[in-house]
């Protein structure tokens, strides 16, 4: 008898689980050209940079290609560099 091969998920119940971690996801994270603070946290620069925040604070040890600000022991990316990154400027 041939073995049948089941989902452990229905397409339907697959395709709400992306769609409820994208609606997460934008609310976490809204698009870079909405943000109006001078900074962004780590995990958000990270998110924009599409980078582990591993990386990111690579990039703090360096200074490339990006320099982050620094309060109280924490880091603090300059949105204005991020976009120039990008080249979304």
């Amino acid at each position: 008898m041939p073995r049948k091969n089941y989902a452990p998920y229905s397409a339907c119940a697959a395709g709400l689980e992306i769609a409820i971690m994208k609606s997460v996801t934008q609310a976490l994270f809204p698009p870079l050209e909405t943000i109006t603070r001078p900074t962004v946290n780590t995990a958000a620069a990270a998110y924009y940079l599409n980078r582990r925040p591993q990386t990111l604070r690579v990039y703090a040890l360096t200074g490339k290609p990006i320099q982050p600000v620094r309060f109280n022991g924490r880091l603090a990316w300059p949105v204005s560099e991020i976009k120039r990154v990008l080249g979304v400027v």
